[in-house]
Formats: C-alpha cells, structure tokens, sequence
C-alpha cells in the first residue's frame, strides 16, 4: 500500500515539475561539491538543452545513469526511467554495504574476544597470585 501511494505522489510530482524547476529543487539537497553542477546543469536545461547531455556536460554523473536517461528522453518515460535509475543505485549502495559490513563483522568479534580475554587476565591474574603467596 506504501508503495503505491509513493508511485502515485511520484507520479503527480513528475506531472506537475518541469525539469528546470525540479532541478532547483534538488540544489538544497544535494553535497556542498554538487552545488555547482547541479546549478549549471540546471542553466543548461533552460536554455534548451536535454537533461541528459546537461548531465553528461557536468562529468559527475556516472555514464550508465546519462544514458539511461538519454533512453527515457527519448521514449518519453523519463519519469520512470528516473525511477528505475535510482532503484538501480538504491539496489548498489545496499549490496556494497552489505559487503562492507560482512568484512566488518569478523573484526568486530576478534576485537570483543581480544577485550573479553584481557578483562578475564585483568580479573583472575590477581586471584592467582593471591593463591600463589599463600601457599
């Protein structure tokens, strides 16, 4: 049901937006670097360009989502080609945090096991000692 409702406030959004607005939008959100390029190819846009060359001008955006979204602008679904490069990235991120965090986990347990081992020295090393003068 969630789902639905986001593609349908999708769908409205991108209905109502032109491109140039949308990409003013976006400036607050994006990183400090991306400020500019955001900017310039949002210029771009206005003045005639299509969203995709604009984008491939800037350098920053990778070649597979540029051409991706030269597909959409041309088949006329840019809004859903849009839609399948972000899930496409969303899906990327998620896997190499799932391999990052695989290789994480490992170090993790060495380092508890490390400290649970020196806090058990840290504890029985005086009892042992004790027992060791009195005898």
């Amino acid at each position: 049901m969630q789902e639905l409702e986001h593609l349908s406030a999708t769908q409205r959004h991108t209905q109502q937006v032109p491109k140039y607005r949308a990409l003013l939008r976006i400036t607050g959100q994006v990183l400090d670097y991306a400020h500019p390029v955001v900017q310039k190819a949002g210029k771009m846009v206005r003045e005639g360009q299509t969203l995709s060359s604009s984008l491939a001008s800037t350098g920053i955006f990778p070649g597979l989502s540029v051409d991706m979204i030269e597909v959409g602008e041309s088949t006329g679904a840019l809004a859903a080609m849009l839609n399948s490069v972000a899930e496409f990235y969303e899906d990327d991120v998620n896997t190499k945090m799932t391999a990052v965090l695989s290789l994480i986990e490992p170090a993790i347990m060495i380092f508890m096991g490390i400290f649970v081992a020196f806090v058990l020295i840290a504890l029985y090393l005086p009892i042992f000692s004790l027992a060791d003068t009195i005898r």
